[in-house]
């Protein structure tokens, strides 16, 4: 099924607003305030936004502070707190459950296979 487009005047803001999020998944992000600088209700712009995306601010705000946190799990010796922390996710617990929900695999395992792959 084809998915419509949001009006050309709202593309470039949600565009902005998507790369904004994507650079910094770990900041705090208020929908609503988004959804004012849209002048659409926050019903109609998370209509706009999945339209574009293909999910709702919410979740892709989750997949993208969970992008940020493998890589921090390849690329430091950071602790999985630390980590969860630095991706903005403050339950260190609840990070851990949805990131073997997305991976199939604990953040520590993953960190663990990585490497080993990295160093045959």
């Amino acid at each position: 099924e084809a998915r419509s487009k949001p009006p050309p005047y709202q593309t470039p803001l949600l565009n902005a607003l998507i790369e904004k999020i994507s650079a910094s998944p770990s900041a705090e992000w208020d929908f609503n305030a988004e959804a004012k600088k849209c002048h659409v209700t926050p019903t109609h712009f998370r209509r706009l936004f999945k339209e574009l995306t293909g999910m709702p601010p919410q979740q892709f705000l989750i997949q993208s502070r969970l992008r940020k946190a493998a890589s921090l799990l390849i690329h430091t010796q950071e602790s999985v707190k630390r980590i969860a922390d630095l991706a903005g996710m403050e339950n260190a617990f609840y990070f851990s459950r949805i990131f073997r929900r997305k991976y199939h695999i604990s953040p520590l395992e993953y960190r663990r296979e990585f490497n080993a792959k990295q160093n045959s």
